[in-house]
């Protein structure tokens, strides 16, 4: 679950507002919002993320490829018999972002506590 916007609610409860719009989202495309998230957190600069946040992202965006990848090829979800390069011509139209998400599951290893 995520609950986006706290500075907007902390707001309206400091000025007596004793009703808040909320946006609900049912049965979300998570990979959708993941990438929304990290546009608003780089692209469209509307919040500040730190750099490992934004690794963190692109690496969750980089396992969802790997799952989608793996289910397409009828692949076992342990079976990782297939190449960085596999990844970006199957998912073509997406190759740069790809890559990206390819470098930030690589440094999120390398700095997110396990």
């Amino acid at each position: 679950m995520m609950f986006d916007g706290q500075h907007k609610a902390a707001a309206q409860i400091l000025l007596g507002e004793r009703w808040l719009p909320v946006r609900i989202f049912v049965n979300p495309h998570s990979d959708r919002l993941i990438e929304t998230n990290t546009n608003a957190g780089s692209v469209l600069r509307q919040v500040a993320f730190d750099k490992s946040v934004l690794r963190h992202l692109g690496s969750e965006l980089f396992a969802d490829r790997v799952h989608r990848y793996q289910a397409a090829k009828g692949l076992r979800e342990d079976d990782e018999s297939f190449s960085e390069t596999d990844l970006v011509r199957f998912f073509a139209g997406e190759a740069r972002a790809l890559r990206r998400y390819v470098l930030d599951g690589v440094r999120d290893r390398v700095t997110a506590p396990r």
